[in-house]
């Protein structure tokens, strides 16, 4: 292990007050954060530094994310049909895969510590509104694993819609915003997995209809 490399531990209080944490602890302007089912690409720390010189003006890198569970048919599908499509936009950051200069996480105030495990990046850029400038760089790499089953799956969709409408109450103090944020979700779970199921008995119709109706509402 390379001597300046450290590790703390500490307890356990959620995803969003162990990333203040480790902002804290870290001695540099730049910090980037993975999830701990990934795996970075071996160029994953130079293409971040890289990226940030070559940009002075971006405050928020985000980056590719590729399927780690390959083996899995409904991994497969779930990330090339519905996260795939997503990362296609700029401004497209996830947890698994993104980094900022360490200034404008103190600007906006750092991670809401309400969020304990999903929804504290959402959050995050929620709060920094025009403030974060967002550059996605390909190059940025990590395998990620996939749901490998349709109820598991459904169980995140469910845990981000409940943090989304927590995220839209927080940020806009309005409920009944949350509430319809909260049913949006709920209506693109059901179209997604229409979509899903669409892939799997290859019905053109269905699947047509399922993307027509699903991208307004996931973008």
């Amino acid at each position: 292990i390379n001597p300046s490399f450290k590790y703390y531990r500490k307890i356990n209080e959620g995803l969003s007050v162990a990333r203040n944490y480790g902002v804290n602890k870290s001695h540099y302007n730049l910090v980037a954060f993975i999830d701990e089912d990934s795996v970075p690409d071996t160029l994953f720390a130079i293409k971040i530094i890289e990226t940030f010189k070559n940009s002075p003006d971006i405050n928020c890198v985000g980056g590719s994310i590729d399927l780690l569970n390959t083996e899995n048919k409904f991994s497969y599908l779930l990330h090339n049909y519905i996260l795939e499509p997503q990362m296609g936009n700029n401004n497209f950051v996830i947890g698994t895969n993104m980094a900022f200069r360490k200034d404008i996480i103190y600007h906006v105030g750092g991670f809401q510590p309400e969020f304990t495990y999903r929804g504290d990046e959402t959050a995050f850029i929620a709060k920094a509104g025009t403030s974060l400038k967002i550059m996605n760089n390909s190059m940025i790499r990590v395998k990620h694993s996939q749901p490998t089953s349709l109820s598991n799956w459904l169980q995140t969709r469910y845990e981000n819609g409940f943090f989304a409408a927590g995220i839209t109450k927080l940020i806009n103090h309005n409920f009944k915003k949350s509430k319809n944020r909260l049913s949006i979700n709920i209506l693109a779970t059901i179209l997604m997995c229409i979509l899903i199921v669409s892939l799997f008995i290859s019905s053109n119709v269905s699947l047509f209809i399922s993307i027509l109706l699903l991208f307004p509402l996931i973008y």
